[in-house]
């Protein structure tokens, strides 16, 4: 991250290896994005009206035929505690994950998140409140 001071004001520039895959037909090239990642296991995180829906089957597909095997952490609720998070967490560590995808809105994206914290640092994820932190 880089601050540049202007007029009494500091003006921040956050750099982060970004790739954003969307439009018809970037579902099915989740596979491929993921191969090229190196994964192997692949965790959908979500919640349980998207799984009843039938939604997921759809994300587990191209996962499936690209040779990534696939788990499913169905506990996604609004706004994420810290028991889900630390929930998912021993999830990924069960079934070596090495890749998370989050499905469906902001809250399930959030969970994904914490988890992937934790997955790849030390303590709780109360510990990363705030910027700059991991």
């Amino acid at each position: 991250m880089e601050g540049i001071k202007m007029a009494g004001a500091t003006v921040t520039r956050f750099y982060i290896p970004t790739k954003i895959v969307r439009g018809i037909g970037a579902l099915e090239q989740l596979g491929a994005e993921a191969k090229a990642l190196k994964a192997r296991r692949a965790l959908i995180v979500t919640d349980k009206n998207l799984v009843n829906a039938g939604l997921i089957g759809k994300v587990e597909g191209p996962l499936r035929s690209a040779g990534i095997g696939v788990g499913i952490f169905d506990e996604g609720i609004p706004d994420p505690t810290v028991k889900l998070v630390e929930r998912g967490l021993e999830v990924v560590k069960k079934g070596d994950f090495d890749l998370l995808v989050g499905v469906g809105g902001g809250s399930n994206i959030d969970a994904a998140k914490g988890i992937a914290v934790l997955a790849n640092n030390p303590g709780s994820i109360c510990d990363y409140e705030g910027s700059e932190k991991f």
